[in-house]
């Protein structure tokens, strides 16, 4: 697929038109208007600056971190994990989940670690972002050839505004002719209900590390030699999430925080 065909499919989801290949859809849960706290450290108050608002200031950049583990059914193709136990499922008292490792595309892995006795309709949004991270990472990993076909699937798992901003992000790279390769850790999650949606929105926050990662120019194969700076420390990732008009929850706005704000804080070990 053509860089043009993947401009033309994303602004088609844009538009909420539907993928050719089947995506697993996530209906919304009742229970997900309570707040929900996970992973590692205390709360983080996001009514602060940059993480709350219909939109963030315009020269914020979107920068997606990778897949979350924690899916209420089986796991996704290409993850590793503890036999018999779904990714994202509550674990047993006193025990913490095992790590899932995600092969999202030829030498990207994501590293997960699943919450801990996470509710149903947490696991849920873990597994929704977990799906749109590795899609959106096999495309950026594509380059200029495009991706292949049904890989942009994952654009069903998001509204408008945050298929613009997966737009913007797979753009940056494909025009730069760069790529990501390495282990990208996904941990510290947590979801707190949004305010101005009531009991339907809720925002899952995530810690991304992506430090084990490098910037590869797709033309020759070869690692960049000027590492940017913010891929050194681990950040802050949130996803505000909420049904559609067809009944299907979607992430619909994607919002980030970088070191040193105070909002990282809980991210850094």
């Amino acid at each position: 697929m053509s860089g043009h065909r993947v401009e033309a499919e994303m602004r088609r989801h844009g538009g909420r038109a539907r993928p050719a290949m089947p995506i697993r859809a996530y209906r919304w849960s009742r229970t997900a208007g309570a707040s929900s706290v996970i992973g590692v450290g205390a709360v983080i108050v996001l009514a602060l600056t940059g993480l709350t608002g219909c939109s963030p200031p315009a020269e914020e950049a979107f920068v997606p971190a990778d897949r979350v583990a924690g899916a209420s059914g089986a796991p996704s193709a290409g993850s590793t994990g503890s036999p018999g136990s779904a990714p994202g499922s509550p674990s047993p008292a006193g025990s913490s989940p095992e790590p899932e490792t995600v092969q999202a595309a030829p030498g990207v892995r994501v590293t997960v670690e699943p919450p801990a006795g996470a509710d149903p309709a947490t696991a849920e949004m873990v597994a929704a972002f977990r799906d749109y991270y590795a899609g959106s990472l096999r495309v950026v990993a594509a380059g200029e050839k495009g991706p292949a076909a049904g890989d942009t699937a994952y654009l069903d798992l998001l509204g408008r505004d945050a298929v613009r901003q997966d737009y913007e992000w797979v753009s940056a790279y494909r025009d730069d002719h760069r790529a990501l390769r390495g282990t990208i850790r996904l941990y510290g999650f947590e979801a707190e209900p949004l305010k101005d949606r009531g009991d339907r929105g809720v925002r899952l926050n995530v810690c991304v590390d992506m430090s084990r990662t490098q910037t590869v120019d797709t033309r020759t194969g070869k690692a960049v030699a000027k590492r940017e700076a913010w891929m050194g420390k681990p950040f802050l990732h949130a996803a505000d999430m909420w049904e559609d008009g067809d009944g299907v929850r979607r992430i619909q706005y994607l919002r980030h925080a970088l070191y040193p704000s105070e909002r990282v804080e809980r991210c850094i070990r």
